[in-house]
Formats: C-alpha cells, structure tokens, sequence
C-alpha cells in the first residue's frame, strides 16, 4: 500500500495580506461615498414628503376655512405685528423662547397639528418630554439658525431646528417683509389683514410657483443674502413645497424673493 504523506496548509505572505489589505481599502473607497449618496438621496426623499403631507394637510385646512391658509401672526394688536415661520404646525418650542410671547408657540396653538395628528392628544404633559410630531422633523435638520438668524448667523449644533422652534421647516414670510418694506409701521396691521386675501389669491393664481413653506435654508438664504450648503447637498438647495402640493429640492437666490421656477411673493401688483 502506497502511503500519502499529509498536506501541509500554507498561510498568506504579508505581501498577500497587504494586497487583500490594499483591495479591501479600495473597495471602500468606491463604495463608501456611493453609499453616502443613496443615503442623503433617501433623506432627501423623506424630507420631500414629509413637506407634501404638510401642504396637503393646509389645503384641507384652507377648505375647512373659506381658503385661508395656516397663516397667522404670532402676535397681533390694534398696532403691533410680529410674525414668525414656525406658528403653522409642530411640537412646542424649546424653553429657550420662553421669554418670548410672539416667538414660543405651544403644540395646542398651531393650526395644522390637529389635521395631521388627530390620533393623539396635542397636549404636553405638566411633568414629562414634549408630545412629538415626527413629520416636522427633517431627515437632514442637524443645527438651528433661529437663535442668531438676524446677527451673526452661526449655526448652533446643540440643538436642531426641530426641537428648538418645533419644527424642521419654515412658512415663507419674504412676502412679508416685502409687503411691509415701504410702508410705515402704523399701516402694517391692515397690511397683514390684507395679506390673508393675498394668499387665497396666490393659491388661486400663482399656486404652481407660490413658494408656502422650506427648510430653514431657504429660510435664512433668501433673507439675509447669504449662501449656505444645502441640507442634502448643493449651495444653496432647499425642500421647498408649493401651494398646488408639489415639493422638491429647488436652488434658492441668495436675497431674492424669485428664483428660477419659484415665487416667494404674491402678484408684484397686488403685494402694496
């Protein structure tokens, strides 16, 4: 009988490890970022749709409400205006607006909150965490601008815009600013009246173009005159959703209240 001798195994050289090494690390490299991508490519899916659900919500309330949309100012007397982007719908602010009347808007006081919500109670416990509306919140919202919007713009990262004003996305007020722009402060409470027709008009008009809420992006690209890295990507790109319910990721104009495909106005003729 013929006797085998046993096979020995044979383990890999360093220079094979560093190969398998080398290829490993360049796999990487082409996956990671492709990866990256479809991620943010998701986020923003989700961001485009949570803003939808939002308008479609405001359209049922602009139905159950002779065509006036969320709109209301934060404070309103016989002689004063203030006005903010986050009155619509989401949760209650942070404390940090405590202080503040026309700026901390609790969860009950917000129009849309009830038509996208209506499986929960819109209160927040005396003692315990705030009551969370998740489609307020953005995939990409990972800092605030509110705190230092109008000074040195500096992003805060302790905190998203999400659970510092109760929401990822803003109303569009340039129209505001815009319409108040030339006028003296004593004529803006009839201004503001005047702008609630002025939105059932655009919804009527202007819908397919009419700029109604974004992220705070846009928010701040537009009226301050600064650019800024979009959430998902790209200068200057934000969520933005229409008046005829339509959403995507649109290229704000630094300063500007008209962009290519998009109005953040009422008709110029109508706005004084």
């Amino acid at each position: 009988m013929q006797r085998t001798s046993p096979r020995t195994s044979r383990g890999f050289t360093l220079i094979e490890l560093l190969v398998v090494v080398a290829v490993v690390a360049l796999l990487l490299g082409l996956l990671l970022p492709a990866l990256g991508a479809a991620r943010r490519k998701a986020q923003l899916a989700g961001s485009v749709s949570n803003v939808r659900q939002i308008t479609l919500a405001a359209l049922v309330y602009a139905g159950d409400h002779e065509g006036d949309f969320p709109v209301e100012a934060s404070y309103l007397s016989d002689s004063i205006v203030k006005v903010n982007s986050w009155t619509f719908g989401g949760k209650t602010n942070d404390d940090y607006w405590a202080e503040s009347e026309a700026s901390y808007i609790p969860i009950e006081r917000r129009q849309l909150n009830a038509y996208l919500y209506d499986d929960r109670p819109l209160e927040d416990p005396e003692d315990g965490p705030r009551v969370e509306l998740p489609v307020f919140q953005s995939p990409g919202d990972a800092m605030t601008l509110q705190r230092e919007f109008w000074s040195t713009g500096v992003p805060d990262y302790s905190i998203n815009s999400y659970d510092d004003v109760g929401t990822s996305y803003h109303m569009n007020v340039k129209w505001w600013y815009v319409m108040r722009r030339d006028a003296p402060s004593s004529e803006w409470v009839d201004l503001w009246r005047r702008a609630k027709t002025q939105f059932r008009d655009a919804n009527q008009r202007r819908a397919s173009r009419f700029i109604w809420l974004h992220d705070q992006i846009m928010d701040y690209v537009v009226h301050t005159g600064e650019s800024y890295d979009g959430l998902f990507g790209g200068r200057n790109k934000c969520v933005a959703a229409f008046l005829d319910g339509h959403a995507g990721y649109v290229e704000a104009t630094p300063g500007a209240y008209e962009g290519v495909g998009y109005t953040l106005i009422f008709d110029p003729r109508g706005n004084r």
